[in-house]
């Protein structure tokens, strides 16, 4: 599968500032796509719930990071994390008279409490809803404060790096699946997307290509060792222990689940699976609800003494906010429905979780490793790319996103 880039182009350095670890990745596209080269920093537990601080580890600790690594040359993209980005959709009334624009600054200015000069927008159209009898246009807006990219240059400038590009997690999540969505069946495909991360989940629904609603969600692999640890009476430091054990060595790329009518694959199946699967994944509004659980519905036994994310509180929450971001879909396309989950990030391995989730929602769904499809031989020891890593999606999609400054 090609990357998007041309043949024989290297990426820009891509630099993922993730909550529980730093990735670096550098990508090439050849006769097969290729790891030029890859660094990995795990965060120390006792920052893992301490943002600012973390960050300014992540930042000392890039350039030795970077150090005899391999990577070429000076450009460099990067992401700012989902705890400093706002993500939010617009209702602006059209035929006022009033611009876009400057609907838009006036409602950022209300919603975000800064001047919009101040932040990095990204700006997506969405669709028309009529509301009180008037028109108006749905905006999905993402923004970054100018004051944290900054930042985030500093850092590259102190490793002599040229910034070249800034993305959102969501956008970079996003356009890894570029080679996919561009085929011509996949056009008008309805796709929700969700990077389950140690600080928080990203929520991305898409319309082929193109983004249709996003959100943040400020649950992530943190709040269920949380829950865990006080189901079972430890510490979250063991609870995590404990999950990552469980986590460690899943082949989980592949693994799909299909409670409605089917499965859609985006990637080389397994030879036992793909005899089992029908060749198309086409849900309906009628077909994905049949039989499925109501969404947002989860019982939890809460105190009952098991650390799995089915019985976890938390995972409830999580389950209700992905359902709030299906039904602004069912808002603007009351006659389309979501076809097909896809879940990434570090915490997909869980897949008793992903289950969960396409499960009580009705929708197929699979859990994906954009770097299976990578000859590993630039990558560093200390991530092994032969196996699974759907928390590399991230920094894979940065390799590939337009660049931009």
């Amino acid at each position: 599968m090609s990357l998007g880039l041309s043949k024989g182009t290297i990426s820009p350095i891509a630099i993922d500032f993730g909550v529980a670890s730093l990735k670096v990745l550098q990508l090439a596209d050849g006769d097969a796509p290729f790891v030029v080269a890859s660094a990995y920093l795990e965060t120390p537990s006792e920052l893992l719930a301490k943002d600012s601080e973390r960050l300014q580890y992540q930042f000392s600790a890039l350039p030795k990071l970077l150090k005899g690594k391999g990577f070429k040359g000076k450009r460099a993209v990067f992401s700012v994390p989902a705890s400093q980005t706002l993500v939010h959709h617009f209702m602006l009334p059209t035929g006022t008279g009033v611009s876009r624009d400057e609907l838009l600054a006036q409602q950022l200015v209300t919603v975000a409490q800064r001047d919009p000069s101040s932040m990095i927008l990204r700006e997506f159209g969405t669709g028309e809803i009529i509301r009180g009898g008037q028109k108006h246009e749905s905006v999905l807006c993402i923004a970054m404060a100018r004051e944290s990219v900054l930042q985030h240059m500093e850092a590259l400038k102190s490793c002599r790096l040229e910034t070249v590009g800034v993305q959102s997690e969501h956008l970079a999540m996003l356009r890894v699946f570029d080679p996919i969505t561009r085929r011509a069946s996949d056009r008008e495909m309805f796709s929700l997307y969700i990077d389950l991360g140690y600080g928080s989940t990203k929520v991305v629904i898409a319309k082929g290509r193109d983004p249709i609603a996003a959100r943040t969600i400020a649950i992530g692999g943190r709040d269920l060792d949380i829950s865990s640890a006080k189901a079972t009476r430890c510490s979250i430091a063991q609870a995590r222990e404990r999950r990552c054990r469980r986590m460690d060595g899943y082949d989980a790329v592949n693994r799909v689940f299909w409670p409605a009518t089917g499965v859609q694959t985006l990637g080389p199946a397994r030879p036992e699976t793909s005899a089992k699967q029908p060749e198309t994944a086409t849900a309906t509004s009628n077909d994905r609800r049949e039989g499925a659980t109501p969404p947002g519905h989860i019982e939890v036994a809460e105190n009952s003494g098991s650390d799995r994310p089915a019985a976890c509180a938390a995972m409830q929450s999580l389950l209700d906010e992905i359902s709030l971001s299906t039904g602004y879909l069912e808002s603007l396309y009351p006659d389309r429905a979501i076809q097909r989950i896809v879940f990434v990030g570090g915490e997909a391995r869980m897949a008793d979780a992903c289950e969960l989730i396409s499960t009580a929602l009705g929708i197929p769904a699979q859990i994906a490793s954009p770097t299976s499809t990578l000859d590993p031989k630039g990558a560093s020891d200390d991530t092994d790319f032969t196996v699974p890593q759907p928390g590399w999606s991230v920094a894979v999609g940065l390799c590939v996103s337009p660049t931009d400054l």
